[in-house]
């Protein structure tokens, strides 16, 4: 069958709209959606630590630091639901609709199984892992019990991000909203209960906190599962072994590069993390809070470019370059100012947002100067996000993967290490270094856009 879309035009409704037979996809209405589900995303961890961070410094340093090996985890889950996400796109634009079907099981087969091996790894491996971020004291116990606990919730979680993703292939974007929004009450009610009013100890402080968060992903896991049959999304057995391999192969080369690269970039966090945790007690806190809070200035930027490859793809398996290239080349004008204006804000109302977390006034003084920093890093950011999600969409993943691994560890870890410890700056280095990471991924995304080598990798 041959593909329906229309004509690029200089209509801007037009540009951020693609049509198939399965009906048309809105940049708009996938991006807002997408913007409310990442910051549900990052709810439930700040809300955890502003919760905790009341209880006690070792129960918020803990979490914190937990927290970010999870988010790991979850970003390895969320790159490989990406790649299914992606292939069922170019095979929607190609219209291969038979196709489609066969991957979207196939794919949901792969995330469960995967999401399995996560629990069973994280609880066995939690004293491991702790070790690793440095803990000591009460933090390094708190920390087993918070991972070990939330380790639980690694396979709903799976299940949930590769409903979530094939539901808005189609469309189906608001479901991730509502979902978000009863998850974030839920994880809410529970820490203010575990940590103010809970009797039993198990159900008390940092262990009360990450079974509120791990009940809060199952019920979403369950509410993504009925709107998923409720949507009625045609899913079928692959024909064999050999098709299930061909489909889950596909969604691991598209998806597994971008892992790597993201999960390389939160593994250069947490080294960062435990280089700080040799430092002052302040200095940890102090990144702690600050990754809590700027990780909110590139939001609306990385729903844009989540929405933006899920169009793309649709354009790639078309063979509709011309189109893709001006949407994309649209976005960044969009993408790049807000993500400065939110980091000024965040500048503006730093004090408010600071005092949720510390009452610290060294940590809050330090933040000051991070901050400004910080809208760099924004700006590059917005740059990154938008080619880098288009080139995934393109399926010219592996030369980015390389590109972000060797930056992140020369730049946030290697010259972190050198300007925070070795020539004393503390944040301040550790800030400076990820700027010039976030650069690097910036000029590097845009001139292998600007090459257009990515228009030879799409396979449907």
């Amino acid at each position: 069958m041959n593909p329906t879309f229309k004509k690029s035009s200089n209509n801007l409704s037009e540009l951020l709209t693609v049509t198939t037979s399965l009906g048309s996809l809105n940049l708009i209405k996938l991006a807002i959606p997408l913007f409310f589900e990442y910051v549900f995303n990052f709810l439930i961890t700040t809300v955890s630590a502003i919760v905790l961070s009341g209880h006690s410094q070792d129960a918020f340093n803990a979490a914190l630091s937990a927290g970010k090996v999870i988010t790991l985890l979850i970003v390895f889950l969320s790159g490989i639901s990406a790649g299914g996400s992606i292939l069922v796109s170019n095979l929607i634009g190609a219209e291969r609709i038979e196709k489609v079907k066969k991957a979207c099981l196939s794919i949901i087969m792969l995330l469960t199984g995967i999401g399995v091996v996560f629990t069973v790894l994280l609880f066995a491996a939690a004293p491991s892992v702790a070790d690793w971020l440095n803990l000591t004291g009460p933090a390094y116990e708190l920390s087993i019990v918070y991972m070990r606990i939330r380790a639980m919730e690694l396979t709903f979680k799976a299940v949930y991000t590769v409903l979530i993703a094939l539901m808005r292939c189609y469309g189906y974007t608001k479901i991730a909203v509502t979902v978000g929004i009863i998850t974030n009450v839920l994880n809410l009610l529970f820490s203010i209960y575990a940590v103010y009013y809970a009797t039993v100890p198990f159900l008390s402080g940092v262990s009360g906190v990450a079974v509120g968060s791990a009940l809060s992903q199952i019920v979403g896991c369950g509410i993504a599962i009925i709107m998923f049959r409720l949507y009625k999304i045609k899913i079928a057995f692959p024909d064999g072994f050999k098709e299930f391999f061909e489909f889950t192969k596909r969604a691991l080369y598209l998806g597994i590069p971008t892992c790597i690269a993201n999960g390389s970039y939160n593994i250069a966090q947490i080294i960062t993390t435990s280089f700080a945790s040799g430092l002052h007690e302040d200095v940890l806190t102090a990144k702690g809070v600050l990754d809590s809070i700027v990780c909110y200035s590139y939001v609306f930027g990385m729903s844009v470019a989540m929405a933006n490859s899920l169009l793309i793809g649709r354009l790639c398996g078309a063979g509709n370059y011309e189109h893709a290239r001006r949407l994309n080349k649209a976005l960044v004008k969009f993408t790049v100012p807000a993500n400065a204006l939110v980091a000024i804000l965040i500048i503006l109302f730093r004090k408010p947002l600071l005092s949720l977390f510390t009452d610290n006034q060294s940590i809050i003084t330090m933040a000051l100067g991070i901050l400004f920093i910080d809208i760099i890093a924004e700006v590059a950011r917005g740059i990154s996000h938008i080619h880098e999600a288009a080139l995934r969409a393109a399926n010219d993943v592996t030369l980015t993967m390389v590109v972000t691994i060797v930056s992140g560890w020369v730049f946030s870890v290697g010259l972190g290490y050198i300007l925070a410890v070795y020539c004393n700056m503390g944040l301040m280095g550790f800030w400076i270094a990820l700027v010039a990471d976030e650069i690097v991924r910036a000029v590097y995304t845009y001139l292998r856009w600007k090459s257009n080598r990515w228009t030879t990798k799409i396979k449907v």
